[in-house]
C-alpha cells in the first residue's frame, strides 16, 4: 500500500494489520506500495529463484552509472540499495570511477578496507567478486552510452575505460 494512503486505511480497516515496509511476502502472496518495492521484491525474488549473482545483474539493468553516483552520493544506497555500508561505500566508488577506473587495491584502501576484506564481503553479501561488480557497472554505462545516447563503441569505450572498442566488444559479449 501506497504510504500516503496508510493512515486513511488503517482507520477504514482498524482489525487488518498494516506493516511498514517497502513489500512483504507473505506465503503465496507478495505486495508492495510503490515501484521502488516493486522493484526490491522484483529484485528479492530473483535471487531467491536464481541467486544473487543474478539480482546483482539484473538491477544493473534497472540502473545507470551516472544516476547510481548521483543518488548514492545523496544516500540512496548501494548497488541495488545494497544494506551493508561497507559494500555500499565500495558500490559508490566503483560508479564513481567508471570512466577511469581503479585498481582494486586503491577501491579497497580508498573505502576503508584490505583487499582481503573487501574480496569476503562481495563474496558473501554479494556474491561476485569485486572485479566482477565492477565490471558489470562498467559494461552496464558503456551500453547506455551506446543504447540509448547513440553512441560509437569506440567513443563508448573511452569512456568506460576501456583501452579501444574491440576490447569492449570482447567483454560485452562475455
Amino acid at each position: 500500500m501506497h504510504w500516503q494512503l496508510v493512515d486513511e486505511f488503517a482507520q477504514t480497516f482498524p482489525q487488518v494489520t498494516l506493516v511498514y515496509a517497502p513489500f512483504v511476502s507473505d506465503g503465496k502472496w507478495l505486495t508492495c506500495g510503490s515501484a521502488a518495492g516493486a522493484m526490491e521484491l522484483s529484485l528479492q525474488e530473483i535471487a531467491r529463484r536464481f541467486g544473487v549473482s543474478a539480482r546483482f545483474s539484473a538491477a544493473s539493468m534497472f540502473l545507470s552509472a551516472p544516476r547510481i553516483v548521483g543518488e548514492q552520493v545523496g544516500g540512496l544506497g548501494g548497488l541495488p540499495l545494497h544494506p551493508n555500508p561497507r559494500v555500499r561505500k565500495v558500490l559508490d566508488l566503483m560508479a564513481a570511477t567508471v570512466e577511469t577506473p581503479r585498481n582494486l587495491p586503491e577501491i579497497a584502501a580508498a573505502s576503508g578496507l584490505t583487499l582481503r576484506t573487501m574480496a569476503r564481503l562481495f563474496d558473501t553479501d554479494v556474491g561476485l567478486s569485486p572485479a566482477k561488480c565492477y565490471q558489470h557497472l562498467r559494461l552496464a554505462r558503456a551500453r547506455e552510452l551506446m543504447l540509448q545516447q547513440g553512441m560509437s563503441a569506440t567513443d563508448a569505450a573511452t569512456l568506460t575505460g576501456y583501452s579501444c572498442a574491440s576490447t569492449l566488444r570482447r567483454a560485452l559479449s562475455r
